[in-house]
């Protein structure tokens, strides 16, 4: 995959907060023979509850390129470290509260709380859920180090917000495309690889 296109950045940045945002987006056109599975996580229906400080959240990645079995990823756990409605240093990202390694930079960030949802003035809502609820967080790029690695452990997550108004960008050249944002799974014939987990593609259509 070319990255360049005449020593220029083919990528699409944030249309507000350009290279502050550590995500970028980029045309991949899958071939025919493709036999992996692209799987758009930001296209999955998961449960309409919003993020809070201290909820669970889990990293989806591969640290030092382990793999989880099957080129599935490893669930590293942390929890949420920052105010999820106030975007840190005016930029829409949270940390949390992680002693993530490298490898781990693009995952998707999942969220997973237990208990009796959606409770307003002690009264359960039409929308109250009881149980376990799911949710997509964001981005994870990177984590703040200082003189050791145990300095801080906080990682930084990109709000999911910037996947979609970094999309809602006009395509550069007119294609058939469709956009998601995707986990890749390639299968084993592919052979062992250190493929980051997270890709922001627009995907061809069939």
């Amino acid at each position: 995959m070319n990255l360049y296109d005449n020593d220029k950045a083919d990528w699409f940045v944030h249309p507000v907060h350009k290279e502050l945002v550590d995500v970028v987006v980029f045309e991949m056109e899958t071939p025919d023979n493709f036999n992996g599975i692209l799987r758009p996580i930001n296209k999955i229906q998961f449960d309409d509850f919003n993020l809070r400080i201290a909820d669970e959240v889990f990293i989806l990645g591969f640290p030092y390129s382990i793999t989880g079995g099957g080129s599935l990823p490893i669930w590293k756990r942390g929890s949420v470290a920052t105010e999820p409605d106030i975007d840190y240093e005016d930029l829409p990202k949270v940390f949390i509260d992680t002693a993530s390694k490298s490898g781990m930079s693009g995952s998707p960030v999942i969220f997973r709380r237990f208990g009796i949802h959606g409770v307003e003035d002690e009264t359960l809502r039409v929308n109250s859920r009881i149980g376990e609820i799911r949710g997509f967080v964001g981005i994870y790029s990177g984590r703040i180090t200082g003189k050791s690695e145990f300095d801080a452990q906080l990682g930084i997550v990109w709000k999911k917000e910037v996947i979609e108004e970094i999309n809602q960008r006009e395509i550069k050249r007119p294609r058939n495309f469709c956009i998601t944002v995707c986990i890749l799974h390639m299968p084993p014939s592919v052979g062992k690889r250190n493929i980051q987990g997270m890709l922001a593609v627009i995907n061809k259509t069939r």
